[in-house]
């Protein structure tokens, strides 16, 4: 649109539909632009110099860390055809070269050539609009048919430079040429040559002359050179002249091009094989990264590129005055509001980026900086082959998982929404989003939600299979600041020091030299029910105890988790870091610690934790008190009640996590003590942790047995009574009832009921996990030392591990997947990590969330030294996971054969060989894995079973089912019976043949295997082999004689699978071996009628072509015709109709059968017909009216079958010129079998149907053309 006048076009667009839907949608979309631009206005001028100060500090910050990522070692090209469904139309039909013509309808246009869009012509615009800016404008119907199998024509090339390309539509895709450069540097001439099609020889005759010295003209042979290409493309003369040599040498000319090495040439050799094989052309971008790329495709269109070259001054310097408009993702409402700002440049975006992180969202702005520095995505979206088994779906969508949770890692970040995205074979985008309320980052947690996202699509698409080219997932949602607010505190937000700055729910208290505390500096109006009621208390405390000293006893049962500093001169001149001296009031026993370190606060601490115990069965939920026999003595007493910090809403609605500070949590058993936990550590974890109840001497019990929630006194409490101050009612801050009851005790246990509603329904129901199969958390426990801690372990870095050690690091800590150090170090196989944990008393049977322990990894990994040390640190080998597997099934599994010896023959664990939860035993579980010399020991130790899993297989099928063909050949000398099923009726033979494994299946037949046995489902081998597309799996049955046709009446025949599954080389074995191309399915539908419901053209040619019967119908009436036209398959409509017409003929001349062109009934792109094409897209568009192609149609006997087939596809008052077009296209295919001459066939078959003066038109263009001496290139 650069260089035209978009005010004028504007106002033909506005004149053109006044009064119209669009004009009054235009009116009202503008006008809500116009008041967001109002409202930012508005929002700017309340921003102060203050914000703008620490919005750029925030947004300098992040820009830093983005430019730290740059990353210029990619080289990623953006391919886009020019005007690409109106290029094929014009290929295809070259009288509409030089025209102004446009793709779609008068409701909406598709796209334009370069010569309407030189009158404001463009996509996305109506078609009456786009005639009122062009009156001469020619508007095609559409063939996405057509559009879609030249784009594969163009992907095939692409495919060669990056197998990974991304294809954003059928015209347009990103390749990344990185691998592809560097392998090139290698390649001699011989492999960067091409021949060049040309009628100008000489142009090539120079020698050593490289495709780099000629310009675009020199070996552009597209009719699609336009008149408004860049200056430097133009090619000389009348771009006719080339059409002119072209029809007057029918024998195209060849020379041999090279390409050189750079990224510019490879990019020139990929435009230059595009053009040569679809006589297109095509544009291109290179750049560092794609959205640079795609700018870069837009600078040199049509029929040209342009490159960034890899380095950050080249980069700056071409953003540097780019127009915001012209950059991907920025429309034009966006353009209208950033213009509002004096933002047209990305220059300027830059500029103003402080501005626009407080305008914008930050996902807008952080896009706007990245644009202004260039930045952009250099990976792309690997889109694949089509994929429409749902396991392989699941497969790639647990990959990606899996690697999203190590970027998660890296990055440290969890979040609560995961999406996404699907695109089919059609290229139709669907994205589905699922938001949980607690946060995930684990590769099982995420994919256990993008699995039933995508469950769902596929169970939408139920009968069909969901059909995908391209998979992607997201994950975000990140908790922010805000949220983290509400988060409940770590235990160092009660031991801050009073020169901190306070929280929103936080008082800094000072004694002054009257041992009086000040007002706290800031009440937040954001404070929680309890700090309420505690300031409340304190204040009164204050007022009652005015101008008297305050008792030290009292103010530590005011303020038990204070910590009050005291402002001496003493203390300032020894104070240093976290070490400094102060004065401490420990939150456990309420004792004023004395001028002490933090390091020795922090131990003090440490002891009070590790006092009381708990009992050992105690697997409930428990509430503690603080209470003191000194307390009752004093004058003033007051209750200390847990403290609960203020919780996010929405998480109080949906109760998914209790996050109380001390009050509520699942008790371990006794041999599970409480660690002590740094302060250091603690700090640095913040909010995000979960603490341990505080133990006291009073302690409440809510019970789950029986279903009823009941409580229970632990033991007795103290002789007072707590009581609220007077004429202060009690307000649950959960249910927000006012409660009856003015004692502090009973009002905590409701609380406490209320905030663990889920938690105690969900303990309710469920069983209480045993001790090795711990429930699963939501939130990670491990402490940064912690953390480290297990890192250390994971890579076996002793030192380190010694050094947390010595910090009193909790060793038996576990992360969110309950596993401690232990499970790291022996599944790493660190012999001496281990040895260190065992040695410092590391728990040995702690399992994690899959009920795993430290043996059974020990025996996963084969490591029986490990094994040893474990079983002499007292592990228990017959713990078993959740699985049912034991230490012997993971050693079948892993082929340890000492470990197995050893459990069975020096521990005598004979026990241990039992049936997991599928009911294998480990003899089953070696053979599945193809173990020979575990089959042979476990049979040796008399471990060996003709037994059958759950599932009905033997060891013989489980080997079999996975292609382990030395098991086979073992596991078949002791077995009597080769074909007995399992519970689907599936023979070993049957399970190898499913899953690919020709080899196995040799084996099996070859000892006596019966080839013919199906399933319980009818289904043969042949069947399953041939769905799944196993070639050469099929040619080796059909090779030993299976029978194609079995007696029982199959549901689909394995042409059919062949055919719905798009397995085009399985059908041609099949044909080969006089398959019956008319068997019939459950629907009466022949192998043709399912290739033309998919309208797939290669395989509806290759059935055409074995000679299927094209006039069976399917339960509902419909021939393969009838079928196709219902599906818009103008293609494959249009084969059909050839088909029936030229056997028609043949039957009629059963002596000229064997003459006539090679037989095909595909679309005629050659150049040999180019002309007669011409005349007749000319004949149709330009001379037939409504009803004569009709009438036309039927003088050359098409039936009224065949006519409402091509009507069927398009509809509108002018879709009869694309009905008449291909109705002459199926007449000139008959000329040509048949061997006429078609313009005197044609000329001669007009007269005939009363169209005289449309056949002197023709003569006289055949006359014109010959007396120029132009020859018709027609056989």
């Amino acid at each position: 649109m650069e260089g035209l006048d978009k005010e004028k076009i504007n106002k033909i667009i506005m004149e053109a539909t006044k009064g119209s839907r669009f004009y009054e949608n235009e009116l009202k979309k503008e006008k809500q632009v116009n008041q967001r631009i109002k409202n930012m206005m508005q929002q700017k001028a309340q921003i102060t110099n203050q914000q703008l100060r620490n919005a750029q500090l925030q947004v300098d910050r992040f820009a830093v860390e983005i430019e730290h990522r740059r990353d210029l070692n990619n080289t990623i090209v953006h391919v886009d055809m020019d005007a690409f469904y109106a290029a094929v139309e014009m290929r295809d039909n070259p009288e509409l070269k030089d025209k102004p013509i446009a793709v779609g309808s008068m409701s909406m246009l598709s796209t334009s050539n370069y010569h309407a869009r030189r009158f404001g012509v463009r996509a996305a615009m109506p078609g009456f609009i786009a005639k009122r800016l062009c009156p001469h404008l020619i508007i095609v119907p559409p063939n996405f048919d057509k559009y879609r199998a030249v784009s594969e024509e163009v992907k095939e090339i692409l495919a060669d430079y990056d197998p990974n390309f991304m294809a954003m539509s059928l015209d347009e895709a990103y390749l990344n040429i990185t691998k592809h450069l560097q392998e090139r540097q290698t390649w001699p001439e011989e492999k960067r040559s091409y021949f060049i099609k040309t009628g100008n020889l000489a142009k090539y005759d120079e020698p050593g002359k490289e495709v780099h010295e000629l310009s675009e003209s020199d070996w552009s042979i597209s009719p699609l050179l336009f008149e408004d290409s860049p200056p430097d493309l133009q090619p000389p003369g009348n771009p006719s002249q080339v059409n002119s040599e072209e029809q007057n040498n029918l024998q195209i000319l060849q020379n041999s091009v090279v390409f050189g090495t750079s990224a510019k040439e490879v990019v020139k050799e990929i435009r230059f094989r595009i053009e040569q094989k679809t006589t297109l052309t095509a544009s291109a971008g290179i750049a560092p990264n794609t959205m640079l790329a795609k700018v870069c495709s837009d600078k040199n269109k049509p029929n040209g590129q342009y490159q960034i070259l890899p380095d950050r001054q080249a980069v700056m310097d071409f953003i540097k005055d780019l127009p915001i408009r012209k950059v991907s993702g920025i429309g034009k409402v966006t353009e209208k509001m950033l213009k509002a700002l004096g933002i047209i440049t990305c220059t300027e975006l830059y500029q103003q980026r402080a501005l626009l992180s407080l305008l914008f969202s930050e996902t807008s702005w952080h896009y706007f900086l990245h644009i202004s520095l260039g930045l952009g995505s250099t990976h792309l979206a690997r889109t694949f082959n089509e994929i429409n088994k749902a396991e392989e779906q699941y497969d790639l969508c647990r990959e990606l998982c899996r690697e999203l949770a190590q970027d998660l890692q890296k990055e440290g970040l969890k979040g609560r929404t995961v999406t996404i995205k699907l695109k089919n074979v059609n290229f139709e985008v669907k994205t589905r989003a699922s938001t949980i309320s607690s946060v995930v980052s684990t590769a099982e947690e995420i994919f256990a939600i993008a699995k039933e996202l995508l469950r769902t699509e596929i169970d939408a698409d139920f009968p069909y299979p969901l059909r995908l080219r391209l998979m992607g997932v997201r994950i975000s949602s990140f908790p922010n600041e805000e949220d983290k607010k509400h988060q409940q505190r770590s235990i160092i937000g009660f031991l801050q020091t009073g020169n901190q700055a306070p929280s929103a729910t936080e008082y800094i208290g000072e004694k002054t030299n009257k041992d009086q505390f000040v007002k706290p500096l800031k009440i937040s109006h954001k404070e929680s029910f309890f700090d309420k009621k505690r300031s409340e208390m304190k204040w009164s405390h204050q007022d009652t105890s005015k101008c008297e000293t305050v008792d030290k006893q009292n103010l530590q049962m005011s303020q038990p988790f204070q910590i009050i500093k005291r402002k001496t001169s003493e203390s300032l001149e020894t104070s240093e870091s976290s070490d400094s001296c102060q004065m401490f009031t420990c939150p456990i026993c309420f004792r004023e610690q004395g001028n002490i370190s933090l390091e020795a606060f922090n131990k003090h601490i440490d002891a009070c934790l590790n006092g009381p115990s708990v009992s050992e069965n105690c697997k409930v939920f428990t509430c503690t008190q603080a209470s003191s026999a000194e307390v009752d003595q004093q004058k003033h007493t007051h209750q200390s009640f847990s403290l609960w910090e203020k919780q996010d809403y929405e998480t109080h609605q949906k109760n998914t996590e209790v996050t109380s500070e001390d009050c509520v949590h699942l008790v371990e058993p006794s041999d599970s003590s409480l660690k002590a936990r740094s302060v250091d550590s603690l700090r640095n974890k913040h909010s995000e942790e979960e603490h341990s109840s505080l133990p006291s001497k009073s302690s409440y019990t809510v019970s789950l047995e029986n279903a009823d929630i009941a409580l229970s006194r632990q033991e007795s409490l103290q002789p007072s009574s707590f009581k609220a101050t007077a004429g202060q009612p009690l307000v649950c801050p959960v249910c927000n009832l006012q409660q009856k009851t003015l004692n502090l005790t009973l009002f905590n246990e409701h609380v406490d009921v209320c905030l663990n509603k889920s938690i105690i329904q969900e303990l309710r129901n469920d069983s209480i996990n045993p001790v090795n199969q711990p429930k699963e958390s939501s939130r990670s426990t491990v402490l940064p030392n912690e953390r480290s801690f297990q890192d250390a372990a994971k890579s076996n870095n002793l030192d380190f591990m010694e050094k947390l050690f010595e910090k009193k690091v909790n060793i038996n800590a576990v992360n969110n997947m309950n596993r401690t150090a232990l499970h790291f170090a022996v599944g790493g196989n660190h012999f001496s990590a281990v040895n260190f944990l065992l040695n410092h008393k590391a728990r040995v049977d702690v399992a994690d969330k899959h009920g795993l322990t430290a043996i059974h990894l020990a025996a996963w990994s084969g490591s029986f030294e490990i094994t040893l040390m474990l079983v002499k640190a007292g592990a228990d080998q017959r713990a078993t996971c959740q699985d049912g597997l034991n230490a012997l099934h993971f050693a079948a599994q892993s082929n340890s054969v000492r470990i197995v010896e050893y459990l069975i023959q020096d521990l005598h664990l004979q026990e241990l060989n039992q049936p997991d939860q599928r009911g294998r035993k480990p003899f089953l579980l070696a053979a599945g894995r193809g173990h020979v010399q575990m089959i042979e020991k476990l049979t040796f130790l008399n471990l060996h079973t003709s037994e059958k899993d759950k599932e009905g297989n033997t060891a013989l099928h489980l080997a079999a089912m996975h292609g382990h063909s030395p098991a086979v050949q073992v596991l078949l000398t002791q077995w009597q019976e080769v074909n007995e099923t399992n519970e689907n009726g599936e023979t070993p033979f049957f399970l190898a043949v499913a899953g690919g494994h020709e080899e196995c299946s040799k084996v099996l037949l070859a000892a006596g295997s019966d080839i013919n046995i199906p399933n319980k489902l009818n289904v043969s081998a042949l069947q399953t082999a041939t769905q799944n597309g196993h070639v050469s799996l099929v040619n080796f049955l059909l090779s030993e004689n299976i029978e194609l046709h079995q007696g029982m009446e199959p549901k689909e025949s394995p042409l059919h699978l062949a055919v719905s599954n798009n397995h085009i080389a399985v059908v041609n074995s099949l044909l080969s071996a006089q398959h019956n191309t008319d068997v019939l399915d459950q629907r009466q539908r022949t192998p043709l009628h399912v290739a033309a419901d998919l309208g797939n053209v290669e395989l509806v040619e290759t059935l055409l072509k074995a000679g299927c019967d094209l006039k069976i119908v399917d339960q509902q009436g419909r021939t393969a015709l009838a079928v196709a036209a219902r599906g818009s398959h103008s293609l494959v409509v249009d084969m059909l109709i050839k088909a029936e017409r030229y056997r028609t003929w043949r039957e009629k001349h059963p002596e000229d059968a064997s003459a006539g062109a090679a037989l095909t009934f595909k679309q005629d792109h050659s150049l040999q017909t180019r002309h007669i094409r011409t005349v007749l897209w000319n004949l149709a568009y330009r001379q037939l009216k409504a009803d004569q192609w009709q009438r036309l149609a039927r003088s050359w006997d098409f039936t009224d079958d065949q006519i409402r087939a091509i009507e069927e596809q398009w509809t509108g008052n002018k879709s009869f010129r694309e009905h008449g077009h291909r109705a002459l296209l199926i007449w000139l295919h008959g000329a040509l079998m048949t061997q006429l001459e078609p313009s005197k066939h044609l000329y001669a078959e007009l007269v005939r149907a009363g169209f005289p003066e449309l056949a002197e038109k023709i003569r006289q263009v055949k006359s014109k053309a010959c007396s120029s001496s132009r020859k018709c290139a027609i056989s």
